[in-house]
């Protein structure tokens, strides 16, 4: 029975010098001009990551924090960077629990100081551009001080971003002067598609950090981050920025029909359940007469299911010492067997079910790669739309909500859905878990081949196990993979998602028959980002159509 693949293509750039693609055009071009001008991969990605916190503040941000993968060619050696936030040395298990034995407060881990995680993706770029790259940092924050001192227009992300976290953003002075605009009425409204936003305040800090990127962990611009997030409720403190540390982690690999999937670890379950659930599906049929079976795609939701629900037991690996034999286990060939036996021919039911949230796309994704094959893969984010919706007085900061990411409460959903058990639980120096996956590829002949990653929470690592299958199994084009509808089960809520004409009824009638609970989103959900090496040897680099990101090469 056939999958309806309503795609609708984007462009790709193509070049032997390299290629890259980021959630915007902007942050794109100044990643290509670097590559024309000489830099490497990672000088590209570090002036595209520092372009986006400018031009997408509703994804990512010098307030936030990510992680990067980074191939070096010339040593055939992959480096996982971990620039993560982690929670303030204040925190406790309890922090985001209610009074008197009430269910915690969601918004308190989303909007406000206190859901604000010490940042680290200053530390993280300057880490990547001085161990990898090739120029000074204030060489790669000068592009984005010139994007936010001339000012972009919004992008329709932006707009709807800006729209959905209205009353947050205009509710503090602050963050409504540095990401809004004067409406009709003189009150703070979300700027319209096209409309100017011009960040001084933000320019002026970049090319401080540019000459000195230590300054946001130290001195008076530390303690101005810090109090920031006091005076609305947090519980950061200057000594939480003093101590943050860039940690190198171990990443995780797999294979696939030949393929070596190379992602990230702990802290990071992205990585386990993209190679999980690719090495569970390597048994079934990809193709039934030009078309996606229904068992594969039956398949593809029952492992999502069971890798999922290993996932709440994970937690960072500092604090949590089973977590890494977990994932362990997670990448094996030995659980990939097992998990391809137990996936039967009907859905199993869940103990427990909580409500679905919207996925959303609030982080971003770039892949770079370079004329010497060089790679970075970096997904990075402020977690939910804006953040915590503060904003540093006078600098254009925008500070994380990733407190979020952590459990509340044992068995309690955060916004993207997503329940532990406890390990997740939030802790003095501890790193949130999180689904962020940038990955790469190496073809059969041991030649990098794909780099790719996404935003999306919890759907991030189906996405880009789906993007892969695609590219494996279907032999679509780049642009076709990354626009081929998806479907996404994470455990609980106990439902199919599936993107808006994902499937033709025929194939939902039959998915329903095997005892699925599908779900049609109302909007789709993903904005990968991906390089690739064509047959000819050139890069190959596209966008998802979904969202406003374009492709560039030098």
């Amino acid at each position: 029975m056939p999958v309806l693949l309503a795609i609708v293509l984007s462009a790709t750039a193509v070049s032997s010098r390299g290629a890259v693609a980021t959630a915007h055009p902007l942050a794109s071009e100044v990643a290509a001009d670097v590559l024309r001008r000489g830099g490497n991969a990672a000088d590209a990605a570090v002036a595209a990551a520092l372009a986006l916190a400018v031009v997408e503040p509703q994804s990512s941000g010098i307030g936030g924090g990510g992680f990067a993968l980074v191939y070096d060619a010339r040593e055939k050696k992959v480096h996982a960077l971990d620039f993560r936030e982690v929670a303030p040395g204040a925190a406790t298990p309890d922090l985001f629990a209610a009074r008197g034995g009430a269910p915690a407060t969601p918004s308190r881990s989303l909007d406000g100081g206190l859901a604000v995680a010490v940042p680290g993706a200053v530390k993280g770029y300057a880490e990547l551009a001085r161990r990898f790259g090739t120029r000074s940092f204030a060489a790669l924050a000068a592009p984005a001080a010139r994007l936010a001192e001339r000012g972009f227009p919004a992008s329709p992300s932006y707009s709807d971003a800006a729209r959905a976290r209205l009353a947050c953003l205009a509710a503090r002075p602050a963050a409504a002067r540095e990401l809004l605009v004067a409406g009709a009425d003189g009150r703070p409204a979300a700027p319209a598609p096209g409309e100017r936003i011009v960040r001084r305040d933000l320019a002026r800090t970049l090319r401080l950090l540019g000459r000195d990127p230590a300054a946001f962990y130290r001195g008076p611009l530390a303690e101005r981050i810090a109090r920031a997030a006091r005076d609305d409720g947090g519980v950061l403190a200057a000594s939480d920025l003093a101590r943050y540390r860039v940690r190198d982690r171990a990443p995780v690999e797999g294979s696939y029909r030949g393929y070596r999937i190379v992602s990230m670890g702990l802290p990071s379950a992205g990585g386990a359940i993209v190679i999980g659930l690719l090495q569970a599906l390597e048994r079934e049929a990809p193709r039934e007469g030009g078309y996606r079976p229904v068992r594969f795609l039956h398949a593809m939701a029952e492992a999502e299911k069971r890798l999922f629900a290993k996932r709440a037991a994970l937690g960072d690996p500092d604090f949590v010492p089973g977590a890494a034999g977990v994932v362990e286990e997670m990448v094996s060939p030995a659980y990939a067997a097992r998990l391809s036996a137990e996936l039967g021919e009907r859905a199993r039911p869940v103990a427990a079910d909580t409500p679905p949230r919207d996925e959303g796309k609030h982080t971003t994704h770039l892949s770079v790669v370079d004329a010497e094959g060089n790679a970075v893969a970096i997904t990075t984010t402020v977690n939910y739309l804006f953040g915590a919706c503060v904003v540093v007085p006078g600098t254009g900061i925008l500070l994380n909500d990733e407190m979020d990411d952590f459990d509340a409460a044992a068995g309690a959903p955060n916004a993207y859905g997503l329940v532990g058990t406890g390990a997740n639980a939030p802790a003095a120096g501890k790193t949130p878990l999180s689904s962020m996956a940038p990955t790469l590829v190496f073809a059969p002949g041991g030649a990098l081949w794909l780099v790719v990653g996404a935003p999306g929470g919890s759907t991030i690592p189906t996405t880009v196990a789906q993007a892969i299958s695609h590219l494996v199994d279907d032999g679509m084009s780049l642009e076709q993979a990354l626009a081929a509808p998806r479907l996404h089960h994470q455990w609980q809520p106990d439902a199919l998602r599936v993107e808006p004409n994902a499937l033709e009824a025929e194939t939902a009638r039959a998915l329903a028959a095997r005892g699925h609970r599908l779900q049609v989103a109302e909007r789709p959900w993903g904005n990968a980002q991906a390089v690739r090496r064509r047959p000819d040897g050139r890069w190959e680099a596209a966008s998802d159509p979904r969202y406003d990101g374009a492709p560039s090469a030098p």
